[in-house]
């Protein structure tokens, strides 16, 4: 079987393949995972530019981590 691959043209002239929606790769399986910041998070952080992906300190403030960042929060507060 062989891959089809769509090449196009970016600003700077460079050819890239075009990009698949994240959301092509739902199913049944994951569909409970796939809550849009999750696949905000992974869109930014899978980027072929690395300059394009965000700092490991700009990940962790991505809304995907408030939930956690709200827990740990309410627990030191306690």
């Amino acid at each position: 079987m062989t891959m089809l691959k769509t090449l196009i043209k970016d600003r700077n002239g460079e050819t890239r393949h075009s990009r698949k929606p994240w959301t092509k790769f739902i199913n049944a399986d994951n569909q409970h995972l796939a809550v849009p910041e999750a696949i905000d998070f992974l869109d930014k952080l899978l980027r072929y530019d690395h300059q394009e992906r965000p700092t490991a300190k700009e990940a962790m403030a991505h809304p995907y981590f408030y939930p956690v960042r709200n827990a740990e929060s309410s627990r030191t507060r306690a």
